[in-house]
C-alpha cells in the first residue's frame, strides 16, 4: 500500500443491513475505502475495519460523527498509525 493511510475501527450492531449503511455513507461523502475488514464478536458484535485515503483531522473527526449518527454503530475509534520501524544499525565486528 502506497502512500499514507487512515484507519477507523468500528464496532457495530449485527442487524440487516449495517455494513451497506456504513458503505453507502462513504459512498455519499466521496470516500471509497482501500481495504474493509469484518469480524463476527462471540458478544454478538461485528466489528469493522476501514483503510481509508488520509484526510485531514477536521475531515476525519467529521466522517467519524457522521458513521456514529448510523444507528447500528455502536462506537467508531480512529487508529493511530505509526511508520515502520527500522532496525538499529548494526555494528560490524571489530577485529584486532
Amino acid at each position: 500500500m502506497s502512500g499514507s493511510a487512515q484507519i477507523l475501527r468500528l464496532q457495530l450492531h449485527l442487524e440487516s443491513m449495517t455494513l451497506s449503511r456504513v458503505l453507502d455513507r462513504l459512498a455519499v461523502l466521496g470516500l471509497v475505502p482501500r481495504v474493509v475488514a469484518f469480524r463476527r464478536g462471540t458478544d454478538g458484535q461485528g466489528r469493522l475495519r476501514l483503510t481509508l485515503d488520509a484526510m485531514a483531522p477536521p475531515q476525519a473527526a467529521n466522517l467519524i460523527a457522521r458513521l456514529e449518527q448510523i444507528p447500528a454503530v455502536v462506537v467508531v475509534t480512529q487508529v493511530p498509525i505509526h511508520p515502520p520501524r527500522r532496525s538499529a544499525p548494526q555494528n560490524p565486528p571489530v577485529s584486532m
